[in-house]
């Protein structure tokens, strides 16, 4: 069990405990009307996605990792199901190896939709799944956590290399493309991708493609920002610790791209981010960059 970082973020853990409550119930009550009126399932399934996926920050907060972990797992069912790419991005993170592999390769057919006029992808895998995903695949936002997702993924990352390297590049045209609930550029997302995809499939930290200080300089940069915006929402004392402040407690995007670097024993990252990511104390992400490493590292072994 991870500690409870209520106390020291200034929230009050009532408050925490409350509204985790309120919002596991709110999306379970969705799975229930979602069974019986068809015409709001996949509203429904993106509703209970993200109060699933806001429940398991509080459960982090309060530092019941695993209950948090079992809450990810089911906001990433219902992103899929919702026609949401997101879900596959949290799958490859919080589900252990062969049940990830399996997942993907589910939904591997939507990699034959990025980029092209003909979305009538004709496989016995896609043809109950496709269209929850027609009206999703054409944003760049949902298409890079598609490619994030198989890219960052070491065995399905390794098995279709070609393709999405070649999917990383078309998409990087969008360099402008806000993402994430920072609004980064997708250049940037694509560039952390691109370079960590190289790292895992080669099985090595470094080469001339990778270059390991920019990308630990990058990653630094923006969780900084996030540390920022904890600074501003903390001004308002009442709405931070009633927890009613609109800031993400955790950018699970940018604990993917760490977690994986620190996979792939990048020494030479970890020492650059050190100060911003493990060393401030008001910073949430080092605490579940190390939970979350703890638990993969349980998971597959």
């Amino acid at each position: 069990m991870a500690s409870d970082m209520s106390s020291r973020l200034g929230i009050n853990p009532e408050s925490v405990a409350s509204k985790k409550m309120f919002l596991i119930r709110y999306a379970e009550s969705l799975t229930d009307r979602s069974s019986s009126v068809e015409d709001l399932f996949w509203v429904d399934k993106a509703a209970s996605a993200t109060a699933y996926y806001d429940a398991a920050q509080l459960a982090w907060i309060q530092g019941e990792d695993k209950e948090a972990v079992n809450l990810m797992r089911r906001a990433a069912k219902d992103f899929i199901n919702s026609g949401s790419s997101y879900g596959l991005y949290l799958t490859t993170l919080f589900e252990p190896n062969d049940n990830s592999k399996r997942i993907l390769l589910d939904n591997i057919f939507l990699l034959d939709m990025l980029f092209s006029d003909n979305n009538d992808v004709q496989t016995s895998e896609s043809q109950s799944n496709q269209a929850r995903f027609n009206n999703s695949i054409g944003n760049p936002t949902q298409q890079a956590y598609l490619i994030m997702a198989m890219s960052l993924h070491k065995t399905v990352g390794r098995e279709f290399q070609r393709k999405l390297q070649n999917h990383i590049n078309n998409l990087s045209a969008h360099y402008a493309h806000p993402i994430g609930s920072q609004n980064i550029p997708v250049r940037t997302y694509m560039n952390l991708t691109r370079q960590l995809h190289e790292m895992l499939i080669t099985n090595q930290p470094a080469n001339e493609n990778i270059n390991i200080s920019d990308m630990a300089a990058e990653l630094s940069k923006i969780v900084q920002n996030h540390n920022n915006s904890f600074e501003v929402a903390r001004q308002n004392s009442y709405l931070w610790s009633s927890v009613h402040t609109n800031v993400e407690f955790i950018d699970f995007d940018i604990v993917g791209f760490i977690v994986i670097m620190k996979e792939v024993e990048s020494y030479q990252a970890m020492s650059i981010l050190q100060d911003t990511v493990f060393s401030n104390h008001l910073n949430v992400t080092g605490n579940v960059v190390q939970d979350l490493s703890r638990l993969r590292s349980s998971w597959n072994e």
